[in-house]
């Protein structure tokens, strides 16, 4: 990889953080939003849902995923040093340890609110006996928790619904899935029970599609999928070489651990610095458009400057 394609690498795992922090923050916050009217069709179930999210979030932070691959300063945070595919990073080398540390505080916090607890090996066991009672409880409802998650989505990006096709099923592949090239990615993508992005319809034109195996998770990949479709602007003028070399090192099942355990906190962060009365697609889309460095000085802002991150957004979305 040469160095401007290094340059693109970084702006892509960016934004695929941003992806994946926007999608994991929803996944969390969904039931909570329409929790009238899930309780409607099934009493108890914003409960159910909010304590399997929890426990889904957490095997990220502190579950066999992090086992797995680690923590951005690899295990257990007794190192300080980056792993490899981020330790030139310019943000996430500096400030991924500080993200990941974040959210798993909030995580924490809210797991034991709700007194859902992470205990490794076990819990993830639990976690697929609940998947699928959530799923037989479901079954009678698909169509309205369908209408329900498209809801949601268009709430937060104010998207039309015409362009979203949201799926509640146990066949959840779609598009060209990369095959697996190491243990790691053969066993995540052996466990993967949704999936979001973006594909061509008959017409040719760009739709978010979303399938999963219950409502939140149908949520998180609608909104994975739109983050994506809104940062594709950001990619519009890469040329094709480019563009094949960096997703393909960048875009793969083994690093979206790292993204979840960092992006979640950076999106809130984000949140907090974006212009009032301006959309947040807009927001999103004039950040994705940056150019690398620009764009990785603005997220080291939000991070560690939130109030000239501030400024340089309302200068960004005029």
């Amino acid at each position: 990889m040469n160095a401007h394609e290094r340059d693109h690498f970084h702006k892509r795992w960016t934004l695929n953080t941003l992806i994946q922090g926007a999608a994991s923050h929803i996944h969390v916050t969904a039931p909570h939003m329409v929790r009238e009217s899930l309780d409607a069709l099934i009493p108890g179930l914003t409960r159910q849902y909010i304590q399997f999210v929890l426990m889904g979030q957490l095997n990220y932070v502190c579950g066999d995923l992090m086992l797995m691959q680690g923590r951005p300063n690899h295990w257990f945070g007794f190192s300080s040093k980056p792993q490899k595919v981020i330790a030139d990073h310019p943000v996430f080398a500096q400030h991924g340890n500080r993200l990941a540390r974040a959210e798993a505080k909030t995580l924490r916090s809210k797991a034991r609110a709700h007194r859902v607890r992470m205990i490794p090996m076990i819990t993830p066991m639990f976690m697929m006996r609940k998947i699928n009672r959530l799923t037989e409880t479901e079954a009678p409802f698909r169509e309205p928790l369908q209408k329900l998650a498209i809801q949601i989505a268009t709430e937060i990006y104010d998207i039309a619904p015409d362009q979203l096709d949201a799926t509640l099923t146990k066949e959840v592949a779609f598009g060209n899935i990369a095959p697996a090239d190491n243990f790691i990615t053969e066993v995540i993508g052996q466990s993967v029970i949704g999936y979001g992005g973006v594909n061509r319809d008959q017409e040719g034109k760009w739709k978010v599609v979303a399938r999963a195996w219950i409502f939140p998770l149908l949520v998180h990949e609608l909104i994975e999928g739109i983050t994506e479709l809104i940062c594709m602007h950001g990619m519009s003028d890469w040329d094709e070489a480019t563009y094949r070399n960096v997703t393909t090192a960048a875009d793969r099942l083994d690093h979206e651990t790292m993204c979840i355990q960092v992006g979640p906190e950076l999106w809130r962060r984000l949140l907090g610095v974006v212009p009032r009365r301006v959309p947040l697609a807009k927001v999103v889309m004039q950040i994705a458009k940056l150019p690398p460095d620009p764009l990785h000085e603005l997220i080291n802002q939000v991070i560690a400057d939130p109030e000239l991150a501030r400024v340089r957004l309302v200068e960004l979305t005029r």
